[in-house]
């Protein structure tokens, strides 16, 4: 899995969820403080992008999805760990 089709993905995600045009969102725009999201945005993105890439984060995990370039890296890790096992 590349990582730059994870952000694709990741930011296809976003704008199916917000509406905002995927060349607008910048990989280190931050969701809340940039981007202006909401809780419920974010749970949103968060349950989205963990289904998208069968992750089954915990929850905990939801707070560290802060902007694409976070979210990306995350999936990454999974991904990985998913390897190792």
């Amino acid at each position: 899995m590349e990582i730059i089709k994870v952000k694709a993905r990741i930011k296809e995600i976003i704008f199916e969820t917000t509406n905002i045009r995927v060349e607008d969102i910048g990989d280190e725009a931050m969701f809340v403080e940039d981007l202006e999201f909401d809780s419920l945005t974010m749970m949103e993105i968060a349950v989205n992008v963990d289904q998208e890439f069968d992750l089954d984060l915990p929850e905990d995990d939801f707070d560290k999805l802060v902007n694409v370039n976070a979210c990306a890296m995350l999936v990454m890790d999974y991904k990985c760990k998913e390897v190792r096992s």
